[in-house]
């Protein structure tokens, strides 16, 4: 596996099945239980650039391990259980991602700070279906260098569009969102593209 760059892996059956690559730079895996000695595997992989870990039980300590990938730019963490305290040590491990997916997870309005602050490089952010609320997008304001969101969430009136609609345009560098479960009227939405890019948009009325 020495000259392999990009690993997929579907689903991982037995502990201690991954194996070293010198060389690998994107590793996705999803869903599966990964055992200490596979995660151990995954951050002897010095070269990584991108690591995507959907639907895996995540350890703390696998967090704190991050420290180990100095190249790591993007992290999905997706429909796993990172919450509050696992942030704060995420951004300790590694303060220089610029891509970071958390759709799904247990972060809320603390965990949201604790990345705004430690992670100053950041550009890009899922929190689509966690525990931020429309209300803690400000926290945002101070993310310098974020140019994509995805936000909302299965009960639309927790995030309000006229309120969402305030915050975002308080974003400075934002170009680019991906709205799903939010409540927006027509002219809102036209408001919204004059001012950035909607990749995607579902709107409900209500639940």
């Amino acid at each position: 596996m020495s000259s392999l760059k990009y690993l997929d892996v579907m689903w991982l059956t037995g502990r201690g099945t991954l194996r070293g690559s010198s060389g690998l730079k994107s590793f996705r895996i999803s869903p599966s239980k990964l055992s200490n000695v596979d995660m151990a595997v995954v951050l002897s992989w010095k070269s990584l650039e991108s690591l995507r870990l959907r639907c895996v039980d995540l350890k703390s300590t696998w967090i704190s391990g991050l420290c180990s990938l100095s190249g790591l730019c993007t992290l999905d963490l997706e429909d796993g259980n990172l919450n509050d305290a696992m942030a704060r040590r995420l951004v300790v491990a590694c303060p220089h991602l610029r891509e970071l997916q958390l759709a799904n997870t247990r972060i809320s309005r603390r965990g949201l700070q604790s990345l705004v602050e430690g992670l100053p490089k950041l550009e890009s952010l899922d929190i689509w279906g966690t525990r931020v609320r429309c209300s803690d997008i400000p926290i945002l304001e101070n993310a310098a260098s974020l140019r994509y969101l995805s936000c909302g969430g299965p009960r639309s009136l927790e995030w309000p569009g006229h309120e969402l609609m305030q915050h975002l345009r308080m974003l400075k560098s934002l170009r680019e969102v991906w709205l799903d479960g939010v409540v927006l009227s027509d002219a809102e939405q036209f408001e919204l593209r004059q001012f950035v890019t909607v990749i995607q948009i579902t709107c409900r009325d209500d639940d």
